[in-house]
């Protein structure tokens, strides 16, 4: 990569940093992580992490890597704290803790940095990290790390300690290359190969190290090494011919105050590695540096355009969610209404199905009546003297007596049938307006609606007998009857028949007017019970709908209020998108 594109990247991490101002606390670590980036591009700071299973020898390789025993080893995992090893002047070691406990630092001595290590990173010591250690860090004096390159001894992997593999994957995003120590004890575990995949999506450069060499033949060593690659190119997709460095840290722990040039370094491969990092300095260096900084950056820029798309919901959420609830309620409205419609057309369908109903009960008791008014005629004509002269008067008032207690209980019986259905079907109307209330309710919690008021409408709606209405008509019918001539020797017998013949003509004039009037009164009855009602239940429906009106217009007035407050905080968040997009497009 030219210098030129070096310096577009620079430009590009100032943008995304100038990005960042005035916006929450939360975002302080994305900036943080492009400011990382930024220093670490500026200075060329390579971090290489030292990675493996648990016992594969890391701590001791890098001992033997620097010439001197710094990190604590033990025949049982040791490392649960990531140790930071850089270059310094001097040799020091510095502890940091979270819980704003002063810095901890050893000077100068590599024998109490490591029992300051032991202390403060090993797991016996410091189990599950109860001394809140946030960072240790080693500074040392070595031309290896002179030139930038930073080491990172890791926890290792695949040990009972579950935390340890969680914290070892969790620094993978603050590394630029890894140098992986595999061992002949196996050569490679399915634990091993799971983890390097997930190495491999993080980490665009990966030495592999086989450490423990001491213990193998020049046959088994070869073996090794071609199972090795093997597994390396199969499982997981490296190029067959993977340089795997081979090393003997314990041989190396012995030479270590012997020069670099001495030839016997040759034997425990630590020398290979050096020159291995050293040429990879040299030609790839700024490559995977500038790779594995885009790769942060580009997650960082990531990060931050999906936090800015979650404030963006957040913010926009209420407004949404009032919307939603508004034309939620505008549909809803238009459902009550058609509702309320369905009921007030039932009340007509009603009234028309109760006079049908009315006309059917009393059709059914006429022919009743008939017979009861012509027993009642007899009954008349047998306890009366037959005089012409005075007859009618006499059965028109004995009649109309009987009559009208026919028609009373008549009126009673039809009041009794219609009553039953009628407080059934107010009632049903009355269930629906309760269950009408309820919906709104869930739409308008505040709306102050009387359902005791309607339910009250039920108690005045039974139709009952009218004092006031009686039968009509039996004087007039009586005083049209012209009785028959029926001389002076006809026997009682033979005048009762022919009068009442006479009679029955008028009693059935008689009957049928009255029952059509009684018929269209009882109608009228369960008209003015059904208006009353229809207008109570109408008003109650109109205050149902007023309510929807006012939730209505208080959401609306609550979304334009929303939207006014936040539009210029949502418009600003978008502007930040699409600057982040642009920065993510041009790279």
């Amino acid at each position: 990569m030219s210098s030129n594109e070096a310096v577009y990247i620079d430009e590009v991490i100032d943008r995304a940093i100038k990005l960042c101002d005035n916006l929450p606390p939360h975002y302080q670590n994305f900036r943080a992580v492009m400011e990382e980036c930024k220093d670490r591009l500026s200075h060329g700071v390579l971090r290489l992490a030292v990675m493996g299973m648990f016992k594969r020898g890391k701590s001791s390789f890098i001992n033997t890597l620097l010439g001197m025993d710094i990190l604590p080893t033990s025949v049982i995992p040791v490392t649960s704290i990531p140790t930071t090893i850089t270059y310094g002047k001097t040799l020091r070691c510095i502890i940091r803790f979270y819980n704003k406990k002063p810095d901890l630092v050893v000077q100068e001595s590599a024998g109490r940095i490591s029992l300051c290590l032991m202390e403060h990173v090993a797991e016996e010591n410091n189990p599950q990290n109860r001394l809140c250690v946030s960072e240790a860090v080693v500074e040392c004096p070595n031309s290896f790390l002179e030139n930038g390159t930073v080491l990172i001894d890791t926890p290792g992997f695949g040990s009972t300690y579950i935390h340890n593999t969680k914290t070892t994957l969790d620094l993978l995003t603050q590394c630029d290359a890894v140098l992986f120590l595999l061992s002949a004890d196996p050569p490679f575990t399915q634990t091993e190969v799971e983890f390097l995949k997930e190495v491999k999506k993080a980490i665009p450069r990966i030495f592999f190290i086989l450490n423990k060499i001491d213990l193998l033949t020049v046959d088994e060593l070869e073996k090794i090494d071609a199972f090795l690659k093997g597994v390396l190119s199969k499982n997981l997709d490296f190029p067959v011919d993977t340089n795997i460095f081979h090393i003997s840290a314990k041989i190396g722990q012995t030479l270590k105050n012997l020069p670099e040039n001495n030839p016997a370094w040759r034997l425990s491969g630590i020398s290979s590695i050096k020159t291995g990092i050293i040429d990879f300095m040299v030609r790839e260096k700024y490559f995977t540096l500038s790779q594995a900084i885009s790769d942060r950056f580009k997650g960082a820029v990531s990060d931050a355009l999906a936090r800015l798309d979650v404030d963006y919901k957040e913010l926009a959420a209420p407004v949404d969610e009032a919307r939603k609830e508004y034309e939620w309620i505008i549909h809803h409205s238009g459902s009550i209404q058609k509702k309320i419609d369905r009921e007030r057309g039932m009340i007509d369908v009603e009234l028309k199905a109760f006079s049908d109903f009315v006309d059917k009960t009393i059709d059914t008791q006429k022919g009743d009546l008939q017979q009861k008014a012509a027993t009642a005629l007899q009954t008349v004509l047998a306890g009366v003297m037959l005089r012409k002269s005075s007859l009618a008067h006499t059965v028109h008032a004995a009649f109309e007596q009987h009559a009208s207690a026919l028609f009373d209980h008549l009126f009673l019986q039809i009041t009794d049938v219609v009553n039953k259905p009628l407080n059934k079907a107010i009632l049903l109307h009355i269930n629906e307006f309760v269950k009408l209330h309820e919906e709104i309710k869930k739409s308008a919690p505040s709306a102050s609606i009387s359902v005791k008021k309607i339910e009250a409408l039920c108690d005045d709606i039974e139709i009952h007998s009218d004092p006031l209405w009686s039968i009509e008509g039996v004087a007039v019918a009586f005083q049209q009857i012209k009785l028959p001539y029926c001389g002076i020797f006809a026997s009682d017998k033979t005048r009762r028949k022919r009068y009442q013949e006479c009679f029955t003509m008028a009693i059935t004039e008689i009957i049928n007017r009255n029952i059509i009037r009684l018929s269209l009164h009882v109608k009228e009855l369960i008209n003015i019970s059904y208006k009353e009602f229809k207008r109570g239940l109408d008003s109650g429906f109109d205050e149902l709908m007023a309510a929807m009106g006012i939730v209505m217009e208080e959401k609306k007035k609550i979304i334009d209020n929303f939207e006014l407050e936040i539009k210029d905080r949502l418009a600003e968040i978008e502007n930040r998108k699409n600057a982040f997009k642009k920065i993510t497009e041009s790279m």
